[in-house]
């Protein structure tokens, strides 16, 4: 169906005031989380928000015989996933459907997605493809990426260019400074803390670190694949991962938070040059030490607003040096949170961009002929 140019500028027009949406996630809601983050931002920008968590149907079995139950029942689980996401789809009517990674979500249920009229927009935070987003991400009518490489894997592998590159984000309820208690300093002070995932490169530079500088206080916080690692960095692991609340403390308790970045693996050949740590940890007040990439500094002055290094003996040195000026320290943590709130990385810019985005493409659909008037909701 041909539009004339008048009723194109009124579709135009229509799809930028659409009100509020109804919107239909895949994500998981656990406080602290990323991807219920992006739900709370999209929730305080006044949409409907009914999310369908992976993990309700998934678990995050942690033992080794519940981890290979799993494994056996996973097609299974993914199956009945999917039927849910279809039966909400189908009670809810969502204008646009949102996954946060989505590697539970099947090509079938994003095809039944847009029979039914809904846009479908994937936020795509890791390094490597995987699950069943392997299969279904060039389904999407867009991706956000956090990693450049991906722009152009997807245009080579896959001829996909619906796709752009944003950066990670922090959340303003959650990477917020706070108030430590007496109890909190005795749980979360340190010299120097990691947090986050175990990887063999970041292994590496932590077992270096205690090696070199035996003397300061290290903590690690983070799932438990630290607890495999070998025996002097395991000693300093905490048993846990910390959320919400107490990753902030965490942030806050430890003179230098160091910004280790994943190297990559063989089915994620792209290692990482920002995480959401790299704004997480600012945002929160804390002082960060990061590894120094192009991408990374891009976002902060070096020795102003947060400290880089080049290699694990740099980090030693910058260690050892910002461990001895506690002032020089607490003004660069402070300059890095102000960059941070006058920046364009909270998960609430991560909202406003998706919403765009939407309406972009429901103006594209609307004015090529190929949606009726009538299903632009809002």
């Amino acid at each position: 169906m041909e539009l004339s140019k008048a009723t194109q500028a009124n579709v135009l027009e229509e799809c930028s005031n659409i009100g509020p949406l109804r919107i239909l996630a895949a994500c998981n809601i656990r406080h602290g989380g990323n991807d219920y983050s992006f739900i709370r931002a999209l929730r305080r920008a006044g949409h409907s928000v009914l999310v369908v968590p992976p993990e309700s149907h998934l678990p995050r079995w942690e033992t080794r015989w519940l981890r290979a139950v799993r494994r056996l029942m996973a097609p299974a689980m993914i199956t009945e996933y999917n039927r849910a996401l279809i039966a909400a789809m189908r009670g809810f009517e969502p204008d646009l459907f949102f996954a946060f990674k989505g590697d539970s979500v099947t090509p079938e249920t994003l095809r039944t997605l847009r029979a039914s009229g809904a846009v479908s927009i994937n936020f795509y935070p890791d390094t490597g493809f995987d699950g069943q987003a392997a299969k279904a991400i060039t389904l999407y009518d867009w991706v956000f990426t956090t990693k450049p490489a991906h722009m152009d894997f997807l245009r080579e592998r896959y001829a996909y260019t619906n796709i752009t590159f944003v950066s990670h984000a922090y959340d303003p309820e959650v990477h917020v400074p706070v108030t430590l208690t007496e109890l909190d300093h005795s749980r979360y002070g340190c010299d120097v803390v990691f947090i986050g995932n175990i990887s063999r490169k970041k292994e590496g530079e932590i077992a270096h670190l205690l090696e070199a500088l035996p003397e300061i206080s290290v903590k690690i916080w983070g799932p438990n694949g630290w607890s495999r690692s070998r025996p002097r960095v395991r000693s300093v692991y905490q048993d846990t991962p910390v959320w919400g609340q107490e990753y902030a403390k965490a942030i806050l308790g430890a003179k230098i938070n160091l910004g280790l970045l994943f190297e990559g693996t063989p089915w994620a050949p792209a290692g990482d040059l920002i995480t959401a740590r790299t704004f997480e940890i600012p945002a929160t007040g804390g002082f960060m030490l990061h590894e120094r990439n192009e991408l990374a500094t891009h976002y902060f002055a070096d020795g102003e607003e947060c400290a880089f290094f080049v290699d694990q003996d740099d980090m030693i040195n910058k260690i050892q040096y910002f461990l001895l000026h506690d002032k020089e320290r607490a003004s660069i943590a402070e300059a890095g949170r102000r960059r941070m709130l006058l920046s364009d990385c909270s998960y609430d810019h991560r909202a406003d961009q998706l919403i765009s985005k939407y309406r972009e493409l429901r103006s594209i659909s609307a004015t090529a002929g190929s949606i009726e008037l009538g299903a632009v909701r809002g």
